[in-house]
């Protein structure tokens, strides 16, 4: 196996909130900012929001979107909190 079974867990938790969120209004726009700001670690959510065209407010809505789509994954968040796009 390459992943311990919570290691797993957390890989499909994430790879779901990447599909979802590919899915939503300009997706491939919010999945720039969480790229940038987890991946490449190379921005502030703030900083990935200019980036990419979004205010800070914005890029704060989008980033806490998607970190409620990983938490709801792993079942640390309940649908009826997790916001519309």
């Amino acid at each position: 196996d390459l992943f311990r079974p919570d290691d797993q867990r957390e890989y499909e938790a994430v790879q779901l909130a990447i599909q979802k969120t590919r899915c939503m209004p300009n997706g491939h726009l919010r999945l720039k900012l969480i790229r940038l700001v987890y991946w490449d670690r190379s921005h502030t959510v703030d900083g990935a929001g200019l980036a990419v065209g979004y205010q800070s407010a914005q890029a704060r809505r989008i980033n806490g979107q998607f970190i409620r789509l990983v938490a709801k994954n792993l079942g640390f968040h309940s649908e009826d909190d997790t916001p519309e796009p």
